[in-house]
């Protein structure tokens, strides 16, 4: 008889266990779309018995220096510097700039100017909850909020003799390029008073390029239809949307009515879920984040690069803070980095921190102080190329530079602005 051969050693059941999971993580990861479910399929690996130590992604409030941008840089002295910051202050005179004109419609200013500015207010297009939406006109210049007409006036007279300059951004040539990027496309832009000054700076801008009617302002307050410290007009922003028949393109901001930290971070985290839902249900429109504009007045410009400007402001010296301005530049620099993540492209205004001379109604010119919204012409003037190097981009998400790209910008000694 044939001596029988010895039973092969059983593996062990822990090899089976692993193998397994491997086969699952495999499957899954053709079947399961990232970065949605990276959270199951960490679950999945830990199921094994094995330990899985995933990357550290700090989340809103953790330092900014440990988060890396879509496109594998990383952030420069724990501040995103994206390109089109990487520039300064440049005094030009006289200065040229891409909408030279303001028509105030507070206390009916515009009627001081009808040959540009007609005679009647924009009319809205819809009437929402204490607020409406309006488009660029055919016939005359859109008009302005935030009181931006008045600071030529006597005790103040602001002429703005600075243009921020970088090699980002393209050359203005009266909006030609800028509509004809734009083509066939509309453009909505959802906020508050501040997004309303951006939005009819940009208007006015392409009248010469014509495109103007295909850019629309809807006044938000907090995007999320709630009272949260301050005023709450508009709706839930994507309703907005939807009410518009879906635009190709819209941007969005929210900052100034929401009092509360946590509120705030709340809001970003439910906003960035809506922007997920709308790129699954309506993949043709693209969002886009504007960053805040600056609170805080001083005499003159702030001769720093506006990162360390937004940084070093000596908030401790201001009797105003209505509108939480102190937090601005902190909420940027975490919501800048939530929104790479998150493939959402950036309109970086953030040399604007550099120009707190050119705010409406500093202490001791008028009867109440405002330091938040923006003479007009003035420095938010630079939307226009802005807006132009994102159209020509393709809306490709922002990135931050490497240390390397970013070297020598952002310190107080080489930012060299002309006086």
């Amino acid at each position: 008889m044939m001596p029988i051969p010895p039973r092969p050693q059983a593996l062990p059941r822990s090899f089976f266990t692993l193998g397994a999971s491997f086969l699952l993580l495999g499957v899954a990861c053709l079947l399961i779309p990232r970065p949605t479910h990276r959270g199951f399929l960490l679950r999945i690996l830990s199921s094994s018995g094995r330990q899985i130590q995933e990357d550290p992604r700090p989340s809103i409030g953790e330092s900014a220096s440990r988060i890396k941008s879509a496109s594998g840089s990383v952030n420069v002295g724990g501040l995103c510097l994206t390109p089109e910051i990487r520039g300064r202050w440049v005094r030009e005179v006289p200065r040229n700039f891409a909408a030279p004109v303001c028509c105030g419609w507070d206390s009916e200013q515009y009627k001081e100017n009808p040959g540009q500015c007609g005679t009647e207010p924009m009319p809205k297009l819809t009437e929402k909850k204490e607020g409406g939406i309006y488009r660029g006109r055919p016939d005359f210049l859109a008009h302005a909020g935030g009181f931006s007409c008045t600071c030529t006036r006597p005790g103040r007279d602001f002429h703005d003799e600075y243009v921020w300059k970088s090699n980002a951004l393209p050359e203005w040539d009266g909006g030609k390029t800028l509509c004809n990027l734009l083509g066939k496309r509309r453009l909505l832009l959802i906020g508050d008073s501040t997004m309303q000054q951006v939005a009819t700076t940009l208007m006015n801008a392409v009248f010469e390029g014509g495109c103007q009617g295909q850019i629309y302002i809807a006044d938000d307050d907090t995007l999320v239809g709630e009272n949260l410290g301050a005023s709450n007009r508009g709706e839930y922003w994507t309703k907005t949307v939807q009410s518009m028949n879906f635009p190709e393109i819209v941007v969005i901001n929210v900052g100034a009515h929401i009092l509360g930290e946590e509120d705030y971070t709340r809001v970003i985290d439910t906003i960035l879920g809506d922007v997920g839902r709308l790129k699954e249900t309506n993949p043709d429109v693209r969002i886009v984040w504007k960053t805040q504009s600056p609170g805080g007045c001083t005499e003159n410009m702030i001769k720093k690069h506006p990162l360390d400007a937004g940084k070093t402001f000596p908030w401790d010296s201001i009797s105003y803070n209505t509108y939480q301005h102190d937090k601005f530049f902190e909420r940027d620099q975490e919501t800048i980095l939530k929104m790479i993540q998150n493939d959402v492209p950036i309109l970086d205004l953030r040399m604007l921190y550099s120009r707190s001379d050119a705010h409406v109604n500093p202490p001791g010119t008028a009867s109440y102080v405002d330091c938040l919204h923006m003479c007009m012409p003035g420095p938010l003037d630079v939307i226009s190329v802005l807006f132009q190097k994102l159209l020509q981009t393709q809306l490709q998400v922002s990135k931050c530079l490497t240390p390397n790209e970013g070297e020598g910008f952002g310190a107080e000694e080489s930012y060299g602005g002309d006086s």
